[in-house]
């Protein structure tokens, strides 16, 4: 139906844009750089070497050689990504059935955010998400990912007071 079109591409549009704001965070870091330079790093930026990078860059912010770090982290994510993907395309159809493997993506975001979690504000931020995506999910709501996310970052704003300076 031509109703599922928009909604589509804001579903698309939205959880996207979180690379915008990837790209905004890491842009003090690499705007020295050459054009040629930020085009390769944002074609290998996905949510795991934003994870990694952006605590190298925020534990040495002055160091001029940041960029290899997000270069070496892409490139190491872009071949195993590869391989796994070949992987999967020649033995997928032999795993056992009893091996449900949708539980690695959440797994993979888990392992990303437990880390980041350094504050009263940013633990506050991900509990109410991650309870608020329960709810909304459960609601059918197809845009229940920002809704959490709303969620998770008003909670922040509002708990940032507790945390210690």
């Amino acid at each position: 139906s031509s109703s599922t079109i928009p909604v589509i591409l804001t579903s698309i549009t939205a959880i996207n844009s979180r690379h915008f704001l990837y790209s905004i965070s890491m842009f003090e870091f690499l705007k020295k750089l050459k054009l040629k330079w930020r085009i390769l790093l944002a074609y290998l930026l996905t949510d795991e070497a934003y994870a990694v990078s952006i605590r190298k860059f925020m534990k040495e912010p002055n160091h001029s050689l940041l960029h290899y770090h997000l270069l070496g982290t892409g490139l190491t994510l872009f071949f195993s990504w590869q391989m796994a993907t070949l992987t999967g395309i020649l033995l997928g159809g032999n795993l056992p059935q009893f091996l449900d493997l949708k539980f690695i993506i959440p797994l993979t975001f888990l392992a990303i955010i437990v880390p980041m979690i350094n504050s009263i504000s940013s633990f506050c931020a991900v509990l109410s998400s991650g309870l608020s995506s329960l709810y909304f999910k459960n609601l059918d709501l197809s845009l229940w990912i920002i809704f959490s996310g709303i969620v998770g970052l008003s909670v922040a704003i509002i708990t940032r007071k507790w945390d210690k300076n």
